[in-house]
């Protein structure tokens, strides 16, 4: 798989004050480029952002984050 279509790994350890920027980082091109897929194939902006924190919302364990 080319370098570009990757995902970078977790530099720092889960508990690490700059985990979440660099995974925010790691991301950032792969939800851009979800979007503008979405976008593109014709579907409004805001119901694509809903549809995408719906799904992600799916994946969080509310036990977890209690």
């Amino acid at each position: 798989m080319p370098a570009a279509n990757r995902i970078i790994p977790p530099q720092y350890s889960v508990d690490h004050p700059l985990y979440q920027a660099t995974c925010r980082f790691a991301l950032e091109p792969s939800v851009t480029g979800l979007l503008d897929m979405a976008t593109a194939a014709g579907w409004d902006e805001e119901q694509i952002a809903l549809a995408v924190i719906t799904l992600v919302s799916m994946h969080i364990d509310p036990i977890q984050h209690n």
